[in-house]
């Protein structure tokens, strides 16, 4: 993202979220026109249904070291999980939620994060919103932050290179999570929907009269660079990709983790075997 020639790769209606699996080069959305999860390459090729019966999910996110993508379901309530090698190696995680958002993980800590609100539509800013986290086999799920400290934000997304959470809520917020410590690092930005966060940059969707159609974007000092104007009016999520794509492994990256037949390796380093073997679930 420099600013540089705009270029169609995939042309999809209502694309409501969007990641990407940097090992492997490929990008994953999930379109509501057709309640589907695709895949795709960088560069648009090689387009494949990833998964189906999905009936909306407003966050998707890629754990590229295990292996995994990790999707919400607002209508049902659920987080859901599945291999990014064989999807049909999927599990229903979490579920009775209270609609849920956005969702982030962080494979380097462990950890998975979401937007959950009691309310729906023109009642959602008055209803009791929260940002919850668990481990990536979906133990241990907490209340990370709630009213008053937040409002009513928009999109999450961790930083790998402090650990912190990243939010939306009329300003641009960071949490640690262990200390609870917040930082402001960009005001000024009503209206934004979307959050891409890199080790030395930061982007949000910017609006203009409710149309979508511009990136801005802050490098790591807080100095705000050129918009990127993009074509279109309906820019409801993006994400950012970078050449940095640290390559590790850990319990779960190969072999499903030798976890069972019918079973999905998830992994929890706050265990001795740093994995879970949590049984498939449609």
């Amino acid at each position: 993202m420099n600013g540089g020639n705009e270029s169609d790769i995939i042309i999809a209606k209502s694309i409501l979220s969007l990641d990407h699996d940097c090992s492997t080069g490929r990008i994953y959305w999930f379109t509501y026109a057709k309640k589907e999860i695709w895949s795709a390459k960088y560069d648009g090729t090689d387009q494949t249904v990833f998964a189906g019966r999905v009936s909306r999910s407003y966050g998707l996110a890629v754990d590229w070291i295990s292996r995994r993508l990790y999707w919400s379901n607002y209508k049902k309530g659920t987080i859901n999980v599945a291999s990014l090698d064989n999807p049909d190696q999927r599990t229903v995680l979490i579920s009775h939620l209270n609609n849920p958002r956005s969702i982030a993980v962080d494979p380097y800590r462990g950890k998975l994060y979401w937007k959950a609100t009691d309310a729906i539509g023109v009642y959602e800013q008055r209803a009791n919103q929260t940002i919850e986290w668990s481990n990536l086999d979906g133990t241990e799920r907490q209340i990370l932050i709630g009213r008053p400290l937040i409002y009513s934000p928009t999109d999450i997304k961790v930083s790998m290179a402090t650990g912190e959470l990243c939010y939306i809520d009329l300003k641009i917020k960071c949490i640690e999570p262990n200390s609870k410590q917040i930082r402001t690092i960009a005001s000024h930005i009503a209206g934004s929907l979307a959050l891409a966060v890199t080790d030395d940059m930061v982007y949000w969707t910017s609006s203009r009269f409710l149309v979508y159609n511009k990136i801005e974007r802050m490098d790591a000092n807080g100095a705000r660079q050129k918009p990127i104007s993009i074509q279109g009016d309906d820019l409801r999520t993006i994400t950012a990709v970078t050449s940095n794509c640290t390559g590790l492994s850990n319990a779960c990256s190969t072999d499903n983790g030798g976890c069972p037949e019918n079973t999905i390796c998830l992994i929890n380093p706050y265990i001795e075997s740093g994995r879970s073997c949590t049984q498939l679930k449609t």
